[in-house]
């Protein structure tokens, strides 16, 4: 995979949507301990997360991959989350089906590993940043990586409003955020698999 399958949809929402997601956010009840499990590195740290939709169907495989559910039969029970999935809903083909929907927190000293979501090359990850503002000085971009030529080949700024969306096997992952910055870094996941 190329860059080129890396997208960038800034003000993805309508503002009065996108308020309400910034709002919503930052009423979260957050649990701390979720890893990152496909990290270069064995051993993972853990961050803060939010779970809002995990399909229940799993195949048997080694490495328990999920095959989702039929994107049209989802539901959710926070509004605003719906409205963010039926828009990204309209830029998938009626055969995606979504594996899991959830949110991640990190703040400074909160470090993120490199990995990847999944191994299949029909995966689709998206991650919405919805945060009020963002500060370059803070730190947390998006980074992909191209561990062939161990280079860093793509940086995403977490803008508010900005959905981004790439192919689920790339290596990618947060960068640290800076001491200077006193705000919880913010993304909502949703991954999904076209059959």
């Amino acid at each position: 995979y190329k860059m080129e399958n890396v997208k960038i949809h800034d003000e993805f929402m309508d503002v009065d949507t996108n308020k309400k997601l910034e709002e919503f956010f930052s009423n979260v009840e957050w649990k701390y301990g979720y890893k990152s499990v496909n990290s270069i590195w064995k051993d993972t740290h853990p961050h803060w997360s939010k779970y809002f939709y995990m399909s229940d169907i799993k195949s048997n495989d080694s490495q328990n991959l999920d095959i989702g559910t039929p994107i049209h039969s989802v539901v959710f029970s926070d509004e605003c989350i719906q409205l963010l999935y039926d828009k990204i809903k309209t830029v998938l083909p009626e055969n995606a089906r979504l594996i899991r929907c959830y949110a991640n927190g990190h703040t400074c000293g909160v470090d993120a590993n490199i990995h990847y979501d999944d191994i299949r090359e029909n995966t689709i990850t998206f991650i919405f940043y919805p945060m009020s503002e963002w500060n370059v000085d803070w730190g947390g971009e998006t980074i992909f990586w191209d561990r062939q030529n161990r280079e860093i080949v793509k940086s995403v700024f977490p803008k508010s409003n900005r959905l981004l969306e790439f192919p689920s096997c790339l290596w990618h992952g947060a960068r640290p955020i800076s001491r200077y910055c006193n705000k919880l870094r913010i993304t909502l996941m949703f991954k999904f698999i076209i059959l």
